[in-house]
């Protein structure tokens, strides 16, 4: 992981990084080429909650500031990094946030 004084202003890792070229190699060949989908016959519908029982409007009263969310991401980043366990043919996919 870079520190984020030697990240670019647009969160890239370097003009080299394979990942970012790659990742625009999908979204042009997407443009391109049409998606085939079809529906599931099979349709599913859960209970929940009614809105009055469970409120989804989240913490408004917490407040980030960047220096908190940079911290967040770091504490992130350094748990996926060390601690967190990942197939070695997957370790390509491990997202990273900058």
């Amino acid at each position: 992981i870079k520190p984020a004084s030697q990240r670019s202003s647009n969160g890239s890792t370097g003009s080299g990084d394979d990942r970012d070229v790659a990742a625009q190699q999908l979204l042009n060949d997407d443009v391109h080429q049409p998606k085939a989908f079809r529906f599931n016959e099979l349709v599913a519908v859960y209970e929940t909650w009614d809105r009055d029982e469970y409120d989804r409007k989240g913490f408004p009263s917490i407040r980030l500031d960047a220096a908190l969310i940079e911290e967040i991401k770091q504490e992130l980043n350094e748990y996926k990094v060390y601690e967190m366990l990942v197939h070695d043919e997957s370790r390509g996919n491990t997202h990273f946030i900058y």
